[in-house]
């Protein structure tokens, strides 16, 4: 479900919302129209396990942020290809699609899907501001 070119372009970054993995492909392979599905399936990199997550993005510090379903929470990828909790908290209920702004900010939704037509809470809008903490 989510999907993310890295800030120098050489990655594509992808994630499917039932799985656990996050997952890259070069860019110049996904360039070559000489290439088979097969030789394309041969350079995918599994690049961590991550949990159950919706969306993906880059933010201006270069991190990949990964929304965190299971956790109610945000967890972004380490240099060293770790998988850190950035912020945690119930109300973030089935966090979704990403937006990254001029400041640094990271604005991102709580779609609470798992909670049918009529959830009791209303639709929310966070804000990671660029020194990290949630509002």
């Amino acid at each position: 479900d989510g999907i993310a070119l890295s800030p120098d372009r050489e990655h594509l970054y992808y994630h499917a919302l039932t799985g656990r993995t996050l997952y890259r492909l070069h860019t110049r392979m996904l360039r070559d129209p000489n290439l088979d599905e097969a030789e394309l399936a041969s350079g995918v990199e599994m690049v961590a396990r991550s949990g159950v997550a919706d969306g993906i993005a880059f933010g201006r510090d270069g991190h990949l942020y990964l929304t965190a379903l299971e956790g109610s929470a945000v967890n972004r990828l380490t240099p060293d290809r770790q998988v850190e909790r950035v912020v945690a908290e119930e109300r973030i209920s089935w966090p979704d699609s990403f937006a990254v702004v001029a400041d640094g900010s990271i604005y991102f939704t709580t779609a609470q899907i798992h909670l049918g037509p009529t959830p009791a809470e209303p639709f929310r809008l966070w804000r990671l501001s660029p020194g990290g903490e949630s509002k």
